[in-house]
């Protein structure tokens, strides 16, 4: 097993300009969650700011955003491509293409971990299988959407245990989610990105759609078991295991924190 995870996964992270900006609150609970439950405090974290605008309200969230490195991570990166420019997906497959390690973490500005992931042993059951390419972190519990008769099914309409492996709790799902997860890198480049810059797909400005588009049409040609075997998409966790991550979309006006930080807030919720 590895030492430390830092020279094996790098963090990714989108932030916006939100309704408290230039606080900072919001990523400073999302990085007090994934740092304290986490063994990641060394690795590399490529923050990405979506500015859009350049008024003195966005570059003070900019400046702020820089500290972060001095409380939390010296390894903390900020930059700033825009989805006015670039759009979303264009702007995450620049930023793996930055990294120079075999894994990456996704976890975006306003989700918290709710629980201890052990980070060391899922890279090791990684790099020990091949076919593990992705696992997601659910922010529901872990069982099947019931929805079968949808023209579209959801990704989790269908999920099976992972049976062969043994060394962490891995549920096999047929679907490529943004919820916070951790994915090989050179799958990724190899897999997801031609997908991403399929010319059918180039106007939507979203992370999976285009590979959920890939997913969906092999699950209903070949079905859910072969479709796996290609893809190697998991959640992490139990079955029916209460979620794993929490989103703090409710919490993003000041007033619903009761005139506390979210910082606090999150702690009177989860101590």
């Amino acid at each position: 097993m590895f030492a430390t995870s830092k020279n094996k996964i790098t963090i990714i992270t989108f932030t916006h300009f939100w309704r408290e900006a230039p606080s900072t609150y919001l990523i400073e609970s999302m990085l007090d969650s994934i740092y304290s439950k986490m063994d990641i405090n060394e690795c590399r974290h490529i923050i990405n700011y979506d500015m859009k605008e350049r008024t003195p309200k966005h570059l003070e969230y900019l400046e702020n955003l820089k500290l972060l490195k001095h409380k939390y991570n010296n390894n903390i990166e900020i930059t700033t491509y825009n989805t006015l420019r670039h759009k979303r997906s264009f702007v995450y497959i620049k930023l793996v293409e930055k990294c120079d390690t075999p894994y990456i973490l996704f976890w975006e500005h306003d989700f918290i971990l709710k629980k201890a992931v052990p980070i060391l042993k899922i890279l090791d059951t990684m790099d020990k299988h091949n076919n593990i390419k992705y696992i997601r972190f659910n922010k529901r519990q872990n069982k099947t959407t019931q929805s079968k008769d949808n023209k579209h099914k959801p990704i989790d309409y269908w999920i099976e245990k992972e049976e062969d492996i043994t060394e962490i709790p891995l549920l096999k799902v047929c679907g490529y989610g943004g919820l916070p997860h951790i994915e090989k890198r050179d799958w990724f480049l190899d897999y997801c990105k031609p997908l991403m810059l399929n010319i059918h797909i180039i106007k939507q400005n979203d992370l999976t759609r285009a590979v959920n588009k890939e997913i969906y049409r092999l699950r209903e040609s070949i079905g859910f078991n072969e479709t796996h075997k290609q893809i190697g998409t998991y959640i992490y966790g139990y079955m029916l295991e209460d979620a794993y991550v929490e989103s703090l979309d409710q919490f993003k006006s000041l007033e619903a924190w009761g005139n506390k930080t979210p910082n606090k807030k999150w702690r009177e919720l989860n101590d």
